[in-house]
């Protein structure tokens, strides 16, 4: 990261983040090119890291990449805002993100396949059970 003095560390603040998004991009290693992919979410804590939960269909290509390689890239943006300030004649663009790294893995499991949709629907406020 160019702006260290920029970087959310503290877990409540990335708690904060990832709270108030509404969606996220995944990025895929998809051969010699990336594919990204906008997808709701769900999500828990396993101590100080969270653990995100999508949803798809049974077939199609975010399957088919993450069977090639499930590495991923992950990112949350929230709160944008643009600042221009004229006397400078300089803009920029104020907003919160996360970008994160990790696995993907195809739940199989009925019980934790049911506690991800309902994690996924309670982050989107619409309780499923």
């Amino acid at each position: 990261m160019r702006r260290k003095d920029r970087q959310v560390t503290d877990i409540q603040e990335i708690k904060a983040i990832i709270d108030k998004a509404d969606g996220c991009r995944i990025t895929f290693a998809a051969d010699k090119v990336l594919y990204i992919v906008a997808l709701n979410f769900g999500y828990e804590r396993n101590g100080e890291l969270p653990i995100f939960y999508f949803h798809c269909a049974h077939e199609g290509k975010k399957l088919d990449l993450m069977k090639r390689n499930n590495l991923v890239c992950l990112r949350l943006d929230v709160d944008h805002e643009l600042e221009y300030i004229a006397e400078k004649v300089y803009c920029t663009m104020n907003y919160g993100s996360i970008i994160a790294m990790g696995r993907l893995e195809l739940v199989t499991d009925e019980e934790e396949r049911i506690k991800g949709l309902n994690l996924l629907m309670q982050h989107s406020d619409r309780p499923y059970s």
